[in-house]
């Protein structure tokens, strides 16, 4: 909920030497990329849904998308939409990770009334269809929570990272932590290798951290 400039402003209290934002709408959406000197990122794309760029690793590229998926049930579609263009318009390995906004099962879902959820089911058709790997977690099984009460809370996953084939072959070791929920009624999510001390033949170090507002 912060326009460009000022998302942008945060890069050096938070540590990070450069970023790119796409402001809010009002209170609405906002997406923000920060990355470190050493990490040399270029810009793809960008949209108010999604943060596209290329990783140079030295002896190989790869791709990493952030998204922000479509709220309305009505829009969702155009999500499920982004991600196939998205996918299909380059052959880097890709990693792909944010809130989409929808659940892939209701395994995913606790609290709130039961309902159909066609969204849901298009969520998996897309993903399989692409053949996209969820990286699984640790830590709290949601990473959304709304309500103050066990009669209102709803909890549910609405954010993850996906990977492709050949970016799983890259980066095997890593590992996907859900934090604690803070001011915020989403968890933050950190992507981050799965032992610091064990010596990886095929990457170099680094680190995604998602958090929403």
């Amino acid at each position: 909920m912060l326009k460009k400039n000022a998302a942008e402003s945060l890069k050096e209290r938070l540590g990070f030497a450069n970023a790119f934002a796409v402001g809010s709408i009002g209170r609405a959406g906002g997406l923000c990329i920060f990355w470190t000197e050493d990490v040399k990122f270029t810009l793809v794309s960008f949209s108010q849904n999604h943060i596209c760029g290329d990783i140079d690793a030295g002896s190989m590229s790869w791709r990493f998308v952030g998204i922000y998926g479509w709220p309305k049930e009505e829009d969702k579609h155009k999500t499920w939409s982004l991600l196939r263009h998205l996918c299909e318009e380059s052959p880097l390995p890709l990693l792909i990770g944010g809130d989409f906004n929808e659940i892939m099962s209701y395994g995913e879902k606790e609290g709130g009334v039961d309902r159909n959820r066609r969204a849901m089911v298009a969520f998996r058709e897309t993903v399989d269809d692409l053949m996209l790997r969820d990286l699984g977690f640790v830590g709290p099984w949601y990473t959304w929570e709304r309500g103050n009460t066990a009669a209102t809370r709803i909890r549910e996953r609405l954010d993850r990272f996906l990977c492709s084939a050949s970016w799983f072959d890259l980066y095997s070791d890593f590992v996907v932590d859900h934090l604690l929920r803070y001011k915020s009624d989403h968890v933050a999510m950190v992507l981050r290798p799965q032992t610091h001390n064990t010596r990886r033949k095929k990457n170099r170090g680094f680190r995604f951290e998602i958090v929403g507002y």
